[in-house]
């Protein structure tokens, strides 16, 4: 069917290529904690296959075939039942969320063994601190839906020792109790750096709020697979988080339902952003419970997020993507 269909309309439909920033998302941060661990765990076991080949030392198949499976179903979009933000308590929500939460818990026990099998643990990471950057950022917390209403956060961060000037290591921990009322937390880096280009990593090259996305792609938030920059033609910063995977640029997510909609019974509805910009200001968009079924109704802390942030002058693709690859898949040693 679809061989003929290309042959009778191939020469008509129109193409794009470049990446598309997703809409569903944000719900995997309605359990920040465990889609953190299991970024990061995803990033281990990429060093730790590339470790064996090098070391001739094969990975039991049943381990990692387990280890796989597990960061993977981890990721599928499901996180509770249908009922899990109006019924949170319900024995089968409880239920379905311990099933999910499994898959996280695994992918670290699987690790675990694998790295003990093969004589590898990860090296410890180390912490510059630079005098060009101050050593917290501004939190913020809304409460309900309208980031106009968004207000100072504490959290706790801490700036590893001053070493050299390479780059800046902060490691902060949030203290939450479970929520269920509509709220959203984001950590803010109002960077001044004039015309500001925004760059976005994806896989080997970037993209920007301007270009190189689909026409329809998301604007409100943008999926990062290991780095973020912010950058004019003389100077700028690339940053690294490897646990926050959304962030956005120039404003936080509106997700009021504030627009009529059509029809005989019209609903209030949220409109997503049809255009998106670049700004010297972005977020990272930490955590939220914004969905109305299947994921997470609340999450408790303590939830954790490293920040790693790098001075440069002129943006240069191939030290983003090193940089990147360098704080999500540090350094590995054997015996």
């Amino acid at each position: 069917m679809m061989a003929e269909f290309e042959r009778k309309y191939g020469k008509e439909i129109p193409t794009w290529s470049g990446d598309f920033t997703p809409y569903w998302e944000d719900g995997a941060y309605s359990t920040a904690k465990e889609e953190g661990d299991v970024r990061v765990l995803s990033a281990r076991l990429t060093n730790l296959i590339d470790a064996a080949k090098i070391l001739k030392k094969p990975i039991d198949p049943h381990l990692l075939y387990r280890a796989k499976r597990s960061i993977v179903l981890w990721h599928e979009h499901t996180w509770g039942a249908w009922n899990s933000i109006s019924a949170p308590d319900d024995p089968e929500v409880i239920a379905q969320w311990k099933y999910k939460k499994a898959f996280a818990d695994s992918a670290g026990w699987y690790l675990a063994e694998i790295e003990k099998r093969i004589g590898v643990k990860p090296a410890a990471m180390t912490g510059y601190s630079l005098d060009a950057l101050p050593p917290e950022f501004d939190w913020y917390i809304v409460e309900g839906s309208d980031p106009a209403t968004a207000r100072r956060q504490d959290a706790s961060g801490l700036v590893e020792d001053e070493m050299d000037d390479s780059y800046q290591h902060v490691h902060y921990k949030i203290d939450l109790d479970p929520i269920r009322s509509k709220h959203s937390r984001h950590l803010a880096f109002p960077f001044k750096i004039p015309n500001a280009t925004v760059r976005i990593g994806i896989s080997d090259t970037c993209v920007t709020p301007e270009s190189g996305r689909f026409p329809g792609s998301n604007n409100d938030f943008f999926c990062v697979q290991r780095w973020i920059d912010v950058s004019n033609d003389s100077m700028g910063v690339t940053i690294v988080c490897p646990q926050g995977a959304l962030w956005e640029v120039g404003e936080m997510v509106d997700e009021r339902k504030v627009n009529p909609g059509h029809g005989t019974n019209p609903e209030m509805y949220k409109a997503w952003k049809t255009e998106a910009k670049s700004s010297s200001t972005i977020y990272l968009y930490a955590l939220n419970n914004y969905w109305h079924t299947n994921f997470k109704a609340d999450q408790a802390g303590p939830i954790t997020f490293d920040l790693y942030l790098k001075m440069h002058g002129p943006f240069k693709l191939k030290d983003a993507r090193r940089f990147g690859l360098e704080m999500t898949r540090p350094v590995i040693t054997w015996r």
